[in-house]
């Protein structure tokens, strides 16, 4: 009997702990779950890859388990440093009893990263590589000094790629979301794979919630409709019209108005850009418009239509079913005084931004030459660490030169770098020979 309880018991050990190996596998995941959204949002207001924020968030938490997490709300191990003015907490890192920042709210945390991130110059460099360029994010943070461990790319790339984690930088392609219910729903037996089955149901029940026929017709509507006039368009609210020549502050003062008034009138906040040419409303807009539909143009986003139509931001992303980070696809009929019954395709603000860049190119190149960049300028750039064949230069590696540095000589990213000579993320050596393409 004896034996018999103990092998019972040592039984139930095997179990429990292998269920408990289980469950920190699955902690990753839940994280993933957990704050997908918000990592979205911080994206659309900063530019920073939510790929990134969640990698990060889960390697400098161990998936939401550490102590800093639980206990001060610190995602991102972010030290206190001198302008920190917050709450505290002492904790075992580089050095032993080390201070840390303490925030009110998980929330709080993910936004004094962005602000980290976005505010600081030596992290400028960042923003000129493409937000889905994970692996150029990577290596830049730990080549201007997020982080001391050397691994630190590789650590947060495995974390990207293995829950591919990259897919939620492309975010707005559909409108989608897991709701609370389903993340309650996970447990030890859901896998990875499992969940990211959800995600992406989700994605094919928003694309297939657009019919087809609606909007054909919807957009032949919009053809059919003869324009009104420019006081019609935007509700007949009190406005001014921007312009390079006029300040907020000038319209303010001549309309007896704070600044602060004009920018809660107009919504300015977050990713909103002031044009020459849009309307400034001198009044609060409305929660209609009496026109039906818009048809979104190439770099419009709901902030301009906002500003056209003289209706709130919330009430057409209410209208149309959108979320705060998601921009309607070009062509897509965005309703302006009733809620639509299917989705709409969407995009992000970075697409948005994209395009613009576009516009403005083409624009600007309409009477330029197009501009190629002198070889011989190249070879003084190289000088004698590098060989240059035609477009391509071969560059051999010397001491204390990292992929990142290589890569910002050269004007390329490390993600190129990378795919050109197949480091798979690998350390480089000294002596080893680079291949660059030059563009």
């Amino acid at each position: 009997m004896n034996k018999r309880i103990k092998n019972g018991f040592l039984l139930t050990l095997f179990f429990l702990n292998m269920h408990s190996i289980f469950s920190q596998n699955l902690t990753r995941e839940e994280y993933v779950v957990r704050y997908y959204q918000l990592a979205i949002k911080e994206m659309n207001l900063y530019k920073i890859p939510a790929s990134i924020t969640l990698a990060q968030g889960i390697l400098e938490t161990a998936g939401g388990q550490s102590r800093l997490a639980k206990e001060a709300n610190n995602h991102f191990g972010i030290k206190c440093q001198k302008t920190w003015t917050g709450p505290t907490i002492s904790h075992d890192d580089d050095a032993k009893g080390e201070c840390f920042r303490v925030y009110n709210s998980v929330e709080e945390s993910y936004r004094d990263h962005s602000l980290f991130i976005a505010t600081r110059d030596r992290y400028k460099k960042l923003f000129s590589f493409d937000i889905r360029d994970y692996k150029s994010w990577a290596y830049g943070l730990k080549e201007f000094g997020y982080a001391t461990n050397p691994k630190y790319p590789q650590m947060l790339i495995k974390h990207i790629e293995e829950l591919r984690l990259y897919e939620y930088d492309n975010y707005g392609s559909g409108s989608f979301e897991i709701d609370d219910a389903t993340a309650r729903s996970l447990s030890s037996k859901d896998s990875l794979g499992a969940i990211i089955k959800i995600v992406n149901s989700r994605k094919l029940l928003a694309k297939d919630s657009v019919k087809k026929d609606t909007s054909k017709l919807v957009i032949e509507k919009i053809q059919e409709r003869k324009a009104p006039t420019s006081d019609d368009i935007s509700n007949n609210l009190k406005k001014v019209i921007l312009s390079d020549s006029i300040s907020l502050y000038d319209i303010a003062k001549k309309n007896n108005l704070t600044i602060r008034e004009l920018l809660i009138f107009n919504e300015c906040e977050g990713e909103q850009e002031l044009k020459s040419a849009q309307n400034i409303f001198l009044q609060r807009k409305l929660n209609r418009s009496f026109i039906a539909l818009h048809e979104a143009k190439p770099g419009e986003t709901i902030y301009d239509i906002s500003q056209t139509y003289g209706v709130r931001m919330e009430a057409i992303r209410k209208f149309n079913k959108l979320e705060i980070w998601e921009q309607p696809q070009v062509g897509e009929a965005v309703f302006l005084n009733n809620i639509r019954n299917s989705y709409m395709k969407t995009r992000t603000f970075y697409d948005v931004q994209k395009e613009r860049i576009q516009i403005s190119k083409d624009e600007n190149s309409k009477n330029q030459k197009a501009f190629v960049r002198p070889i011989q300028n190249l070879n003084q750039k190289a000088n004698i660490d590098s060989v240059i064949d035609n477009q391509v230069v071969y560059h051999i590696v010397k001491s204390k030169e990292t992929v990142f540095s290589i890569s910002k000589k050269y004007g390329v990213s490390p993600s190129q770098l990378d795919k050109w000579n197949q480091l798979e993320d690998k350390p480089i050596q000294i002596g080893q020979k680079l291949v660059i393409y030059i563009e």
